[in-house]
C-alpha cells in the first residue's frame, strides 16, 4: 500500500504473516503457507505464491514446487533465500516468473539453479555473493541472457 512501510511478523501456528505499518501505526494479516523448508505468500491479486523464505540452516538441495493449495507458485521473493548458506542446488518450476532482488544473496555453496523459459525478470542483485554458480536453463532465454550480462557461469539445456 502507497506510503505504508509495514514491519511483518511470520505466524507459522497460524499460517499468516502479520504487518504493522511504521508510518502510521495499521495492522494488517495475510496468509502464508509453510513446507518444511520454504515459507509462501500470497502475492497481491491472491492469483498465486511467491516463496518469502526459506529455513536457514538448511542443506541440501531444494525442488520448489509448481503450486501451493491449488494456486501456482509465481515468484522468488526480495532475501527468500538470503544466507542460506547450506543450499547447494535449486530446481524452478515453470510457474516462476521473477527472481526478486536479493533473492539468492550470499548462498556461498549454491553450484546451481535450473531456471524455466517462464523466467521474464530477474532483479540485477538476485545472485549476488553466489561465487559458485552455474545457471542451466533453455537456450535463447531471458536467464541465459541474464547469467551472460550479470558474468555468471551458464550451461544452455
Amino acid at each position: 500500500t502507497t506510503g505504508h512501510n509495514y514491519v511483518w511478523v511470520n505466524d507459522f501456528e497460524n499460517s499468516t504473516k502479520t504487518g504493522t505499518c511504521s508510518v502510521c501505526g495499521n495492522t494488517t494479516i495475510e496468509p502464508i503457507a509453510i513446507t518444511d523448508i520454504l515459507t509462501f505468500t500470497l502475492d497481491s491479486t491472491n492469483t498465486g505464491y511467491i516463496v518469502t523464505d526459506c529455513v536457514s540452516d538448511y542443506v541440501g538441495d531444494i525442488e520448489i514446487p509448481d503450486e501451493i493449495d491449488g494456486l501456482p507458485v509465481t515468484a522468488i521473493g526480495t532475501d527468500a533465500f538470503r544466507d542460506c548458506t547450506g543450499i547447494t542446488s535449486v530446481v524452478i518450476p515453470d510457474s516462476v516468473t521473477k527472481i526478486d532482488a536479493f533473492a539468492f544473496c550470499g548462498c556461498k555453496n549454491l553450484q546451481s539453479v535450473k531456471l524455466p523459459d517462464s523466467i521474464t525478470e530477474i532483479e540485477d542483485s538476485a545472485f549476488i555473493g553466489c561465487k559458485n554458480l552455474v545457471i542451466s536453463a533453455p537456450a535463447g532465454s531471458y536467464a541465459i541472457e541474464y547469467a551472460k550480462k550479470k558474468d555468471i557461469r551458464y550451461k544452455e539445456i
